[in-house]
C-alpha cells in the first residue's frame, strides 16, 4: 500500500455558507490521490449547487449522492461509506479544513505499519475563520502510551475531520449509529479501539475544526452532547481495558455533568442524574451535589 485511493466523506446539511472552503481544502492537498463523496441531506440552501459547481471544476472524481430523506450525519456518513471507492476514509465535516499536508502526512503514517488500521492528526480550532485559531490540541507521550485510557477519558479528543480509517474496519465494526448523536464519532473510535485495532497519532496538527461563535446553538449541543456521552460510556462501561476505577468515574462525571446543565430548567431531572452519579461513584462532590439538588427541591 503506497498510494491508496483516499475517500474523503463529506456529510453535508445546509452547508452551502461553509462548503466550498472545505472542499477547496482537499482540492490544495500534496497528496493527491483522492475522490470525494459527498452526501446532501436534503439542504435547503445552495448545498446542492455548491457541490456541482465544484464537483465540476476538479479532475479527481467527486460523487455527490442527495438522501432521499433528511436523515442525519451518522447515516449520510454510512451512505458515503457505501458508494466509496477508496480502501481507506478521511472524515470531513462540511465546514471543517484541512492544511495542504494534512493527506499526505496521514498516508505516510499508515504505510509505516501495515497493522494500523485508523490513524489521526492533531486538531487545531478555530472560531469562525480560519485565521482566527483558539486551541491548539496537545498530545503527550503519556497520553499516547495509555492511549486507550487516553480516549476513554478525552485526554486524547480524536475530532471526525483528523481521522482516517481503513473502510475494512469501518465495515467491520459496523459504521456508525444514530443513537449517541452527536457524539458518534467518539462511540465508533470506541468500538475500533476495543477490537484491538491499531490507532496511530501522525504527529501533525494538519486538521482545521470550526467552532461557531452562536451561543444559544452552542449550549443546546452541549446538553445533547452530554446526554450523548451518558449513553456511550454506560454502553461502553464493559470496556475491561480501562481501571473500573476510571469506567465509574467517566459514567459517573457525565450524569453530574448533565446535572449541572439543567438544573436550573429542571431540578427534579438533576436531581435523578445526581443520584445516579452518587449511586456510581461515591465520592464526596457527588454526594454534595446530590443533597444540594435535593434540599433545593424541598425549598420549592
Amino acid at each position: 500500500m503506497i498510494n491508496p485511493l483516499i475517500s474523503v466523506i463529506v456529510p453535508a446539511y445546509n452547508a452551502a455558507e461553509f462548503l466550498q472552503e472545505t472542499l477547496e481544502s482537499v482540492k490544495q492537498q500534496t497528496y493527491s490521490n483522492w475522490e470525494i463523496i459527498l452526501v446532501n441531506d436534503c439542504s435547503t440552501d445552495a448545498t446542492l449547487q455548491k457541490a456541482n459547481e465544484f464537483s465540476q471544476g476538479v479532475s479527481n472524481v467527486v460523487k455527490v449522492i442527495t438522501n432521499e430523506k433528511n436523515s442525519g450525519v451518522s447515516v449520510s456518513r454510512n451512505v458515503a461509506v457505501a458508494n466509496a471507492s477508496g480502501s481507506w476514509l478521511a472524515l470531513l465535516d462540511s465546514d471543517d479544513v484541512w492544511l495542504p499536508n494534512h493527506l499526505e502526512t496521514l498516508v505516510a503514517t499508515i504505510t509505516q505499519d501495515a497493522t494500523i488500521k485508523m490513524a489521526y492528526a492533531g486538531c487545531l480550532v478555530f472560531l469562525d475563520k480560519v485565521e482566527n485559531i483558539i486551541f491548539k490540541q496537545e498530545i503527550s507521550v503519556a497520553m499516547l502510551q495509555d492511549f486507550n485510557v487516553s480516549l476513554f477519558t478525552h485526554q486524547i479528543g480524536i475530532n471526525p475531520c483528523t481521522a482516517i480509517i481503513e473502510k475494512k474496519t469501518w465495515e467491520s465494526v459496523g459504521g456508525m449509529i444514530q443513537e449517541v448523536h452527536p457524539a458518534e464519532d467518539k462511540e465508533l473510535f470506541f468500538r475500533i479501539a476495543r477490537t484491538g485495532n491499531k490507532i496511530a497519532y501522525s504527529g501533525h496538527h494538519t486538521a482545521l475544526y470550526r467552532k461557531h461563535s452562536s451561543g444559544n446553538a452552542a449550549s443546546n449541543n452541549e446538553v445533547k452532547m452530554v446526554l450523548a456521552l451518558i449513553k456511550i460510556y454506560a454502553k461502553h462501561f464493559d470496556w475491561k481495558e480501562i481501571p473500573l476505577k476510571i469506567r465509574m468515574e467517566q459514567l459517573a462525571s457525565t450524569h453530574l455533568g448533565y446535572a449541572r446543565l439543567v438544573h436550573k430548567n429542571d431540578l427534579k431531572t438533576a436531581k435523578q442524574h445526581s443520584l445516579k452519579a452518587f449511586q456510581i461513584n461515591k465520592s464526596v462532590k457527588n454526594a454534595s451535589y446530590f443533597t444540594g439538588y435535593y434540599l433545593w427541591s424541598l425549598l420549592g
